[in-house]
């Protein structure tokens, strides 16, 4: 029975990450797989399997969830947080479910299967808002959220993923797949520049700009990567309407001459959000204890309703309930300045420990720099995205690793 079981967990595990993106669609089958895995786990896992856990930074996230549950259980706050606290504790038991699994290469497969499942279902769906409309307009009520198969947001987030996976699956010495994971990575990001997802462009190239820093041979490659960055980047905005429509925020209601400044404070609701969040942090007891992750919410909403003159916005603003847009923001907000002090200090400690990887410090840089601009606890595929990378980070596998760090001096 247990041979039996450790030999289908994987699979499990794999089908899991894959359906990911789908969970809204295909919402019964990752909730079987779940059931799998957690009655395989006990026949699977090992005491032993504890080991691979990087010890201070597990404490820090494990500290971090006990630190919101007792802010829950004090404060008797259990509808105001129960929402967000089930999808933190989700990361978690995704953490340490894949303990008992041998390496971190089906992760890999299954972000970049899952990534191409998406990018092809958009696709396609995009060929059919061309051939209905004519052309591919990202202001147009068709694109993107009716077009794509989740937010664009997030679906640039996993194409960065994508890519990641892809450059830590490539062997520096010949080996036939690598050239599939270059195709994959080349796809990934034609496919972003499609889309037009500002954060993932944006990634991407700091993700550039940081692989410098590691190897040999720094001057040479700063000047050959700066040149190439800045050549695609004005060969896209040239070539490619809707980026400079995105970055320039250029939308029907815009005129040609008005300042990027009023532009982007017309277009992006983020303006508006962290506004009415600077008003909430002016509150006494949002330093100590937070105000609750639910009460946040209502909090935003309240100062919408008094903030936003233009009925039009105010009204979309308050029918999508939008958060802080945040995470930091929000855990400040909601649960006091001990919980962002000890997200922080997660993210500090394992970036002095992990600083000489650069797989591991691009992963650190993707996360912090998505939860600057999103609440990814707010999101059930947001916490397990949360999760994945946190398998990553804080697992160690010596192997794997050892292998890994042979090929990335030959990289470089």
């Amino acid at each position: 029975m247990r041979i039996l079981l450790a030999s289908i967990y994987p699979y499990a595990f794999f089908l899991l990450l894959l359906l990911i993106p789908f969970d809204g669609y295909v919402r019964i089958l990752p909730n079987i797989l779940i059931a799998i895995i957690v009655v395989a786990f006990p026949f699977v896992f090992k005491k032993t399997d504890f080991k691979k856990l990087v010890k201070l930074p597990t404490l820090l996230f494990f500290g971090l969830i006990f630190f919101l549950g007792l802010n829950t259980l004090l404060l008797g706050r259990f509808e105001d947080n129960s929402t967000v606290l089930l999808k933190i504790l989700a990361s978690g038991a995704l953490l340490i479910l894949y303990l008992p699994i041998k390496d971190f290469k089906k992760v890999y497969h299954a972000i970049i299967f899952s990534a191409l499942l998406a990018m092809i279902i958009s696709g396609i769906n995009i060929l059919m808002v061309v051939k209905e409309t004519g052309a591919f307009d990202i202001w147009n009520p068709l694109n993107p959220l009716d077009t794509l198969l989740i937010e664009r947001l997030y679906l640039g987030f996993l194409c960065v993923l994508s890519i990641l996976a892809s450059y830590q699956c490539m062997s520096a010495t010949y080996k036939a797949e690598n050239k599939y994971y270059l195709a994959n990575i080349v796809l990934t990001i034609g496919f972003t520049f499609l889309i037009v997802s500002r954060y993932a462009i944006l990634v991407l190239i700091l993700l550039a700009i940081l692989r410098l820093l590691y190897g040999k041979a720094k001057i040479i490659r700063v000047i050959v990567t700066l040149v190439i960055i800045g050549v695609v980047s004005t060969l896209a905005f040239i070539f490619n309407e809707n980026i400079r429509k995105r970055f320039l925020y250029i939308t029907p209601d815009t005129t040609v001459n008005e300042p990027l400044l009023k532009k982007t404070k017309g277009a992006e609701p983020r303006t508006i959000i962290w506004e009415c969040a600077a008003t909430i942090l002016e509150k006494e007891q949002v330093l100590v204890k937070g105000i609750g992750f639910e009460t946040t919410k209502n909090e935003l909403l309240a100062c919408y309703t008094t903030s936003i003159s233009d009925d039009n916005r105010r009204e979309k603003f308050l029918n999508r309930k939008y958060n802080s847009h945040n995470q930091f923001l929000d855990f400040y907000l909601s649960a006091g300045a001990i919980a962002v002090v000890l997200f922080i200090t997660l993210f500090l400690v394992l970036f002095v420990l992990k600083r000489k990887d650069y797989f591991s410090t691009a992963l650190l840089v993707t996360i912090v720099l998505f939860g600057l601009i999103e609440n990814f606890f707010h999101r059930q595929m947001g916490a397990y995205y949360f999760g994945i990378i946190i398998i990553l980070l804080l697992i160690q596998n010596s192997t794997y690793i050892e292998k890994k760090g042979h090929s990335e001096q030959l990289k470089s």
